[in-house]
């Protein structure tokens, strides 16, 4: 999908907000864009991952701190 060709040709690629993602049509982007739109969908994907592990650090602290509530309320 991203074939880089000559720098500086349009490339006939273009970036679809609704599936996110980069679809061969009629439409072209010089293959500076391309090349930028393609490296955000992987820093998505790289943020997408990290939001997924905080979010599995704060349910794992808030049974933390539910533990340590009951160990406090037993002293």
């Amino acid at each position: 999908m991203n074939s880089h060709t000559q720098r500086g040709k349009k490339m006939e690629i273009w970036y679809d907000e609704n599936s996110r993602s980069l679809q061969n049509t009629g439409v072209s982007y010089l293959p500076e864009v391309c090349a930028a739109i393609i490296q955000l969908q992987r820093q998505r994907k790289q943020l997408a991952e990290v939001d997924k592990l905080i979010n599995r650090c704060v349910v794992i602290q808030q049974k933390i701190n539910k533990n340590h509530r009951r160990a406090l309320v037993g002293l």
